[in-house]
């Protein structure tokens, strides 16, 4: 009777013990579970910086111009994809709405104008506006342990402001603006990966498609441009550029982390103008870059 009640004892004990151990093992992982959420919003922080970016003076131009670039973004502290992109002064997208790898959102950004003392090309040909691009995009991208991603992408976007065409000098004239700026189809492929703990490099391969609108504006001739253009002095002849595929490029890009709070950046496009676009009377060369250079600040809060 005493060895039975001296097991039925012992068993209370190991059992107490063991519930005693399980709920200090749970409370440690809550307390761990805690530390680590804590940790992420710790973690929140803000990239403010500047840069300097270069393109082409217009499309088809084998000048430049030089131009500042706003470096922003937002890290919420999550691990996950970011939420702003900055594909170019015309290109800044926000992924406003993500369903697992799958991504949309809306695409803001500025155009720069063509002015026609830009190049002798141009020349009494008018001028066009710049102003404000907006459109949308989706994107679907894969992810992986070894802070490696992909992704492919598509974006639709137009000019929405500005006249392009020169209301002065060929008002109640055929001009090649006459349909407005048309809109641009971009899609392509994308890779991200982390070289270092502190440098990442991201490459796109992509293409561009633009409307009969968009290729006849930028691109085109019209019968009264080419008459203004003799007038001036510039032989060019009247051009019709219908709409198809622009261009094909390539980019990369990198990141370098300084330190904790400060970041380097620098990206090289090449963009290789195709069909209508590289055979108008306009265009100074097919080949087109583009490049920037920047740094910025984390604020952490």
């Amino acid at each position: 009777m005493n060895k039975a009640v001296k097991a039925l004892a012992l068993a209370a004990i190991m059992t107490s013990t063991f519930v005693t151990a399980s709920g200090a093992a749970d409370t440690i992982e809550q307390i761990d579970s805690d530390l680590v959420a804590a940790d992420a919003i710790a973690e929140r922080s803000i990239l403010l910086g500047i840069g300097a970016g270069f393109q082409p003076l217009y499309e088809g131009s084998d000048e430049f111009r030089a131009f500042p670039v706003p470096i922003f973004s937002y890290d919420s502290g999550v691990p996950g994809p970011r939420r702003f992109e900055f594909r170019g002064l015309d290109d800044i997208r926000f992924h406003a709405l993500r369903l697992g790898n799958f991504s949309t959102g809306p695409i803001v950004g500025y155009r720069f104008g063509r002015d026609e003392d830009d190049s002798a090309r141009l020349r009494g040909l008018g001028n066009i506006d710049g102003g404000l691009v907006v459109g949308g995009f989706a994107s679907y991208e894969f992810y992986n342990d070894t802070g490696s991603s992909w992704g492919a992408d598509i974006g639709i976007s137009s000019q929405v402001t500005g006249d392009a065409f020169d209301e002065g000098r060929f008002a109640g004239l055929p001009t090649q603006f006459d349909d407005g700026y048309g809109y641009e189809i971009d899609f392509g492929i994308s890779n991200e990966m982390d070289i270092t703990d502190r440098f990442n490099l991201a490459t796109r391969i992509g293409a561009t498609y633009a409307s009969d609108d968009y290729l006849q504006t930028n691109f085109g001739v019209g019968v009264a441009q080419a008459a203004a253009a003799i007038a001036a002095g510039n032989g060019i002849a009247a051009y019709d550029a219908d709409g198809g595929i622009k261009n094909a490029y390539f980019n990369v890009s990198g990141t370098y982390e300084l330190t904790n709070y400060i970041q380097l950046r620098a990206g090289l496009g090449y963009s290789r103008l195709m069909g209508d676009a590289a055979d108008s009377p306009i265009t100074e060369t097919e080949n087109q870059f583009s490049g920037s250079i920047g740094a910025a600040y984390r604020f952490t809060f």
